[in-house]
C-alpha cells in the first residue's frame, strides 16, 4: 500500500538520478520510460507504485488534484530545507505520459497522460495543468541560481507549438540511451571536441552514423530532416544540445570493460606563424584536448618518421608546440603530407595525437584562444580574417568562390608550405564553399563560457578570476548583456567579450545573447562571482600529519586547514621564514645558476643565492616541484644563467632537473610550468 513516506522516497532517488555531481555544468534532461522507472524504483515498487505515490502526494499536501497538490508540494518549498525541490517526482510522471504505448493520435499528449492516470481518455487536461509552467521554471532556478549547475543545469524549454504540453515533451529531446550514444556516433565521426564541426556537416553526421548504426530514434531523426517550421526551432534546440554534449565529451565511447585503460585521443591542429617581411610561412603542430594532460612531458612517438616528439600543457587546455628530440627544435608541419593522416602515439601515458588528411585546410586567428599566429579551424567563422590552404587540385575551386562571396580574397605567396600547395588570405565571406566541409558557414550561433578560475564543477567563478564569452557564426550584429545592461567587445575584429570588474558578487549573472531579429535572447547562460575566503572555522577539516596523511587528534603536532599546530622545528632542522621547509623532510633547493643546489636538511639553506625551486621527496620514487624563487624569476625573459664553476654541483643540479624529470610532478599553474620547462632546457645543455 503506497503512502505519502513513499512519495519522498520516489521523489529523492529521482532527483539524485538526474541531478548528481557527475551531471555538474551539463544540461539535465528529465528524460524517462518505464525501464528507468522500474531500474530506479529498485527495492521500492515498480511503475504502478511510482505512479500510485504520486497520486497521493507528499505528506503534507491537503487538495485533492494532481496539479494542485504539485503546486502544493511546490509553494514554500525552500522553508522546509530540503535538498531537492519536492515537485520533481509530478514532473517525471508527467514526462512518462510520452512513454504510452496506444492508438493515439499525433501529437496526443492529454489522452496518454490520462490513460497513465486510470482517467477516461477524452477528458481535457487536468484541473490546473497549466499552472505546471511554474514548477518547470523553479526547476530551471532551483538548478542554476540555487545550486549553480553544481548538480546540473535545467533548461526551460517548450517542444512544439502548445507552450503547456511543450514542457514535459522537451524532456523527450533525447532519450538516455540516445545520450549515452552520441559519444559513439562522436567516435565514428572522427569529430573533435574542441573544435566543431558547421550545424550542416553535425546535422549530416548525425542523420549518417544515428542511421546507419541504429544509434537514434525515427523520431529524432525525423526531427533532423524535418522542413517545417517548428520543428525547426526544436532542431536547433536538438542541436545546440548535441554541440555541448560534445564540447563535454573527453574523447572516450562507453565500454563495459572497467579493466581496459581509456585511450586519450586528440586531433592535431596545424599552426602557422606567418613572417610577413621574409614572406615565409612556419608550420607547426599544438592539440587542445578536454581531458587532463599529464603533468609531465608527453613523449609521442612518429614510428614512420622514428621521431620522439615531446610536448606540455601551455594554456586554456592547449599543448605547447610539439617539438623533436633530443635537439628540441620545434617539428616542421610543412615536412609531412597535409593530404594524408598523419599519427602520433605516446604509449606510455596512453594518448594519441593524429592530423586527418586533407585537400582544403582553413586556419583563423589565435586571438580567441588566447595564442598567437593562425590555428586550424574544422570550420569556417563569419565576420572574421581566414586563411585557406588548398592543394593543386582544388585551387580552381577555391578561387572562384574566394572571388565571388567574400570581402577580400587574394593568394599569398610564400615559402614554407608543403610542395603542391597555395595559401591565401580571406575576410568575411558570405557564403558556402559547395563540397566542402571546413569552408561550411553555420547558421547556430553558439556562446562559449572560456576560462576564469572555477570554484567545483558548477557555474561559480571566482571574482579576480574572470571568464570570457565568445561568440561562434556570427552575423556582426549581434548584442550580449549581463543583467540587461550591454558590454562591449574590446576588439571590433575579434568575437569576444571580457566581463566587466565590477559585477555583483553572490547574485545570479544572466548573460543573453541577443541577434537583430528578435527581441528574446537566443541564448542564455547564468553563472554567478564570488571572493576567495577561509572558513572561520576548521572544526570539522580532517587533522593531517606532515605527509597529508588524516591522523587522530590527539597527537602534538598536525595541520587542520590552513592552521598548523604545534610543529617542532628542532625535529624537522632549523627553518627559514621564506623557503617552505614544511613541504617534506627531504627538499633539494635550486637556483638559477647550474650548480647551486643545497639537499636539505642534510646540506643547511643557502645563504648566497636565492633558491627558487624546492623538489621535495613526496615518497621513494616520486619528488614534486615547487616554486620559491622572487619576483625576478616570474619575469617573461628569464632563464637560468651561466654553470657555477664547481661541475660537482654542475652535474648534481642537472641530475636534480633532467635525470629525475620522470619522477619529478612539474608546477600545476601553466606560467610556472613554462619555466620550469626552461630550466629543464638547461639542465639538459648543462
Amino acid at each position: 500500500m503506497e503512502t505519502s513516506s513513499d512519495y519522498i522516497k520516489w521523489n529523492n532517488r529521482l532527483a539524485k538520478f538526474f541531478f548528481n555531481e557527475e551531471m555538474a555544468g551539463r544540461e539535465v534532461l528529465l528524460y524517462v520510460n518505464r525501464q528507468i522507472i522500474h531500474s530506479i524504483g529498485e527495492g521500492l515498487g515498480d511503475v504502478e507504485h511510482f505512479i500510485n505515490s504520486v497520486k497521493i502526494g507528499p505528506p503534507w499536501v491537503t487538495r485533492s488534484g494532481l496539479c494542485q497538490k504539485a503546486l502544493q508540494a511546490y509553494e514554500g518549498w525552500r522553508n522546509m530545507d530540503d535538498t531537492y525541490p519536492p515537485y520533481i517526482a509530478f514532473l517525471v510522471l508527467f514526462v512518462l505520459a510520452e512513454d504510452i504505448e496506444g492508438d493515439f493520435a499525433p501529437n496526443s499528449y492529454y489522452p496518454k497522460l490520462n490513460k497513465l492516470l486510470g482517467l477516461p481518455q477524452e477528458q481535457n487536461s487536468p484541473p490546473s495543468f497549466y499552472r505546471m509552467s511554474e514548477l518547470w521554471a523553479d526547476l530551471q532556478k532551483w538548478s542554476r541560481e540555487d545550486r549553480h549547475e553544481e548538480l546540473g543545469r535545467f533548461v526551460f524549454r517548450i517542444r512544439g507549438e502548445w507552450r503547456h504540453v511543450g514542457l514535459p515533451l522537451s524532456q523527450t529531446l533525447l532519450s538516455h540511451n540516445e545520450r549515452e550514444n552520441l559519444k559513439v556516433i562522436f567516435d565514428r565521426a572522427d569529430l573533435d571536441p574542441t573544435d566543431a564541426p558547421a550545424v550542416d556537416i553535425m546535422n549530416r553526421l548525425l542523420l549518417r552514423y544515428g542511421t546507419r548504426l541504429h544509434l537514434l530514434q525515427n523520431r529524432t531523426l525525423d526531427v533532423l530532416v524535418s522542413p517545417i517550421a517548428q520543428d525547426i526551432v526544436l532542431k536547433n534546440a536538438l542541436l545546440e544540445f548535441i554541440y555541448e554534449e560534445l564540447a563535454d565529451w573527453d574523447g572516450t565511447t562507453p565500454s563495459t570493460d572497467k579493466a581496459t585503460v581509456k585511450e586519450s585521443r586528440t586531433g592535431l591542429r596545424i599552426c602557422i606563424h606567418e613572417d610577413i617581411l621574409s614572406k615565409k610561412m612556419e608550420a607547426y603542430f599544438r592539440f587542445k584536448t578536454n581531458r587532463k594532460m599529464p603533468e609531465a612531458e608527453l613523449n609521442f612517438i612518429w614510428a614512420i618518421g622514428n621521431k620522439t616528439l615531446t610536448c606540455f600543457e601551455s594554456n586554456a587546455n592547449w599543448s605547447s608546440p610539439l617539438k623533436e628530440q633530443p635537439s628540441s627544435r620545434i617539428f616542421n608541419a610543412s615536412s609531412i603530407s597535409w593530404t594524408e593522416a598523419f599519427e602520433l602515439k605516446d604509449l606510455e601515458n596512453n594518448w594519441q595525437a593524429k592530423l586527418h588528411g586533407a585537400h582544403i585546410r582553413v586556419f583563423i586567428p589565435g586571438k580567441n584562444e588566447g595564442l598567437p599566429d593562425w590555428i586550424e579551424s574544422h570550420h569556417l567563422e563569419r565576420q572574421t580574417e581566414f586563411l585557406v590552404a588548398a592543394n593543386s587540385d582544388e585551387v580552381g575551386k577555391i578561387t572562384a568562390w574566394g572571388s565571388g562571396h567574400c570581402e577580400r580574397f587574394y593568394e599569398k605567396s610564400h615559402d614554407g608550405l608543403p610542395p603542391g600547395w597555395s595559401m591565401y588570405f580571406g575576410k568575411n565571406a558570405t557564403n558556402s564553399c559547395a563540397g566542402v566541409d571546413s569552408l561550411t558557414l553555420s547558421d547556430l550561433v553558439q556562446m562559449k563560457i572560456i576560462g576564469g578560475i572555477k570554484i567545483g564543477r558548477g557555474n561559480t567563478y571566482l571574482k579576480f578570476g574572470l571568464p570570457r564569452i565568445i561568440l561562434t557564426n556570427v552575423t556582426g550584429l549581434e548584442k550580449i548583456k549581463i543583467n540587461g545592461s550591454e558590454i562591449e567587445r574590446i576588439d571590433p575584429n575579434v568575437q569576444l567579450w571580457e566581463l566587466p570588474k565590477e559585477l555583483e558578487l553572490h547574485t545570479p549573472l544572466r548573460i543573453e545573447v541577443y541577434s537583430d531579429t528578435s527581441p528574446d535572447p537566443i541564448q542564455t547562460r547564468i553563472i554567478s562571482l564570488e571572493e576567495p575566503c577561509l572558513p572561520d572555522s576548521f572544526n570539522e577539516v580532517p587533522h593531517r600529519a606532515k605527509d597529508g596523511e588524516i591522523i587522530r587528534i590527539d597527537v602534538t603536532n598536525y595541520a587542520v586547514g590552513s592552521i598548523v599546530i604545534d610543529v617542532n622545528k628542532i625535529e624537522y632542522g632549523s627553518s627559514s621564514n621564506i623557503l617552505p621547509t614544511h613541504l617534506s623532510s627531504r627538499i633539494i633547493f635550486l637556483g638559477s645558476k647550474p650548480g647551486e643546489i643545497i639537499d636539505w636538511p642534510s646540506e643547511t639553506l643557502p645563504e648566497g643565492w636565492d633558491p627558487v625551486w624546492a623538489i621535495q621527496q613526496i615518497d621513494s620514487k616520486q619528488w614534486a616541484a615547487s616554486f620559491c624563487g622572487r619576483a625576478k624569476h616570474l619575469e617573461v625573459n628569464h632563464c637560468p644563467g651561466k654553470p657555477v664553476s664547481d661541475h660537482r654541483a654542475v652535474k648534481r643540479w642537472k641530475e636534480a632537473i633532467w635525470v629525475n624529470r620522470r619522477i619529478t610532478r612539474p608546477p600545476s599553474l601553466p606560467f610556472l610550468a613554462k619555466i620550469w620547462n626552461r630550466y629543464k632546457e638547461a639542465a639538459k645543455n648543462a
